[in-house]
């Protein structure tokens, strides 16, 4: 069984990563900059939207490029890889100026990622074991 993404969904997996980093290497976060943005938690909001956007990429790039994808890699595979990314992140973010690494911004990428992933396979494709 190969359960490997096509190269579009590839890129665009790559890019929505690149788009992560870039955001996160900023020493000044956009959340900083008052407004709406200032409000107290919008932040993990943000993180759980990124990584929920991060995980549908993966999974949907796996869902199109694969025929028969077995459940727990089109389920699971997705969410891993959300997680290992945004600890990766908040890892990266101890290298920039004003950033720091924070244990509440990954637990709400593992939030984003995991709601993602429950709408996609239980909500829209109905996934069974």
């Amino acid at each position: 069984m190969n359960e490997t993404l096509k190269w579009p969904y590839s890129l665009l997996l790559l890019g929505y990563c690149i788009g992560i980093f870039l955001l996160s290497h900023q020493s000044d976060a956009p959340v900083n900059t008052g407004g709406w943005m200032a409000v107290p938690g919008v932040d993990k909001v943000a993180h759980a939207i990124l990584y929920g956007g991060l995980t549908l990429c993966f999974s949907w790039g796996l869902k199109r490029s694969n025929t028969d994808v077995r459940y727990w890699v089109q389920c699971f595979v997705p969410v891993i890889f959300a997680m290992l990314y945004g600890l990766s992140d908040e890892i990266h973010q101890l290298f920039v100026p004003k950033r720091n690494f924070d244990w509440w911004d990954w637990c709400a990428d593992i939030v984003g990622a995991i709601l993602a992933q429950v709408i996609l396979c239980k909500g829209i494709w109905k996934l069974k074991r």
